[in-house]
């Protein structure tokens, strides 16, 4: 039985460093992702605003071609440059829609990360209330198997009492008499 207590709290005492590790572990993960995270959002605000510079590039580009139709005459070599820049920022315009994109789906990935991390952080909570009370249960089975030993000694040393009693006993029936066998034995 001790044995067997003993190879059980071995087990446990596995079981207890193996959940430790996995806790550590997961809390790194988690550090890890949530910079992750961080840096995503940050690229998202520079997104914004290159989005809005290249918003306010568009509308200064189609003030100067308004511009440039009313002085057709005189300006056409300056309404071919800006025809040009107007293909340019459409084209950013292009490319920032693509960017826009890209983006909500990064920010679809990351919800989706960040929704799975919540569930490993609460599967990692329910691993550590299991893991307090197998070590609850260890504390109460130690205190148990103390118990048993200190029983186990008591008695040990109440048969030895006993014993002596007893040997002591048939010393003093010796010398006064023989010794009966308890069956046979009518008067004490």
């Amino acid at each position: 039985d001790l044995v067997s207590l003993r190879a059980q709290l071995q087990d446990i005492k596995a079981i207890n460093l193996e959940m430790c590790n996995k806790l550590a572990e997961c809390k790194k993960t988690i550090e890890v992702k949530t910079d992750i995270v961080n840096k995503l959002e940050e690229k998202s605000g520079g997104l914004m605003s290159t989005m809005q510079e290249l918003d306010d590039k568009f509308v200064e580009s189609e003030r100067n071609c308004a511009a440039a139709r009313t002085k057709l005459k005189s300006v056409e070599a300056a309404l071919n440059e800006k025809t040009v820049a107007l293909t340019e920022s459409e084209q950013d315009v292009k490319i920032e829609r693509e960017w826009r994109e890209r983006l909500e789906e990064m920010n679809q990935a990351d919800r989706e990360t960040i929704a799975r991390m919540k569930e490993e952080i609460d599967f990692l909570k329910q691993v550590s209330n299991d893991y307090e009370n197998i070590r609850q249960e260890n504390l109460r089975l130690k205190q148990q198997n103390k118990d048993s030993d200190q029983t186990l000694e008591e008695l040990g040393q109440q048969l030895s009492w006993n014993k002596l009693q007893l040997d002591s006993l048939k010393e003093e029936t010796k010398i006064a008499g023989n010794w009966e066998k308890d069956s046979e034995a009518v008067v004490c």
